[in-house]
């Protein structure tokens, strides 16, 4: 009896030890791939779009066809389509938000090299680290102050927020 006991436990023991549900990185090969830009999201909500309604989260808008690659267990390109910019301007009381989208097709991907710790990927960009957070197929990158709007005139920052990325994989 105590063998099955012992037996039983040292089952359970491994059984919980192997479901862990953080989403621990160790094999590189499984980020290896195109991840493509579908979402971005800030902390507080703005009327970006002058409906009336204010969000947080965001459809990809000028940068559709910005992507993470990650070509092998270190290197990749970071690619995106589109530089945008955002004014605001005073109207009856209001903020509202004007998006400025240039395109350029002379753009190209940028080299970047990447590392993995536990659950998260950090990968430098022009000597910039950026950490990245994997859950199921999606990857989250936090820009600090990434989203920042001037006023028209005056050209002063008024608002500036940290942007969330969201990558899904392809």
């Amino acid at each position: 009896m105590k063998k099955v006991y012992l037996v039983l436990s040292i089952c359970i023991s491994i059984t919980l030890l192997t479901s862990c549900t953080t989403e621990d990185i160790d094999d590189q090969s499984s980020l290896i791939g195109v991840w493509k830009l579908t979402s971005w999201t800030i902390n507080t909500a703005i009327d970006l779009d002058n409906d009336g309604i204010a969000s947080t989260e965001f459809s990809p808008g000028c940068l559709i066809d910005s992507d993470l690659t990650f070509m092998d267990d270190s290197n990749g390109t970071i690619f995106y389509s589109s530089s945008v910019s955002y004014s605001t301007r005073m109207e009856d009381g209001n903020m509202v938000f004007m998006t400025a989208c240039t395109t350029d097709s002379e753009r190209v991907p940028s080299l970047m090299s990447y590392t993995t710790s536990d659950s998260e990927i950090i990968i430098n960009n022009d000597g910039v680290e950026f950490v990245l957070a994997l859950n199921g197929n999606t990857l989250s990158m936090l820009v600090p102050n990434d989203f920042i709007a001037k006023d028209n005139e005056t050209s002063e920052t008024t608002v500036s927020q940290d942007v969330t990325y969201i990558y899904t994989r392809q």
